[in-house]
């Protein structure tokens, strides 16, 4: 997958707060706020960057952290915020 990822502001508001991401559901009022990695690839998926940036930034981040391992939980990261709608190909 080498599109790029949009936030989906017609549903959802977003906010920075303290350094991590508050997610409002305008639909549903229900809200999510992200912290440590989570909100790493947020702010990533927010500045544009695609998949495979946001697996070298992260990687580049957490070396310890093998490198299979971490591009599986960055998918399914992603893909939650996709299931939820919150994110979309642009």
């Amino acid at each position: 997958m080498k599109s790029r990822l949009v936030f989906n502001d017609d549903q959802f508001l977003q906010r920075k707060m303290n350094g991590e991401y508050i997610i409002f559901n305008l639909k549903t009022e229900h809200y999510y706020t992200l912290d440590g990695v989570g909100n790493l690839i947020f702010g990533l998926l927010l500045e544009g960057k695609i998949i495979q940036e946001i697996e070298r930034s992260i990687s580049n981040a957490y070396k310890m952290v093998d490198e299979q391992t971490l591009k599986q939980d960055i998918r399914d990261f992603i893909r939650q915020l996709s299931t939820k709608n919150m994110i979309f190909p642009a």
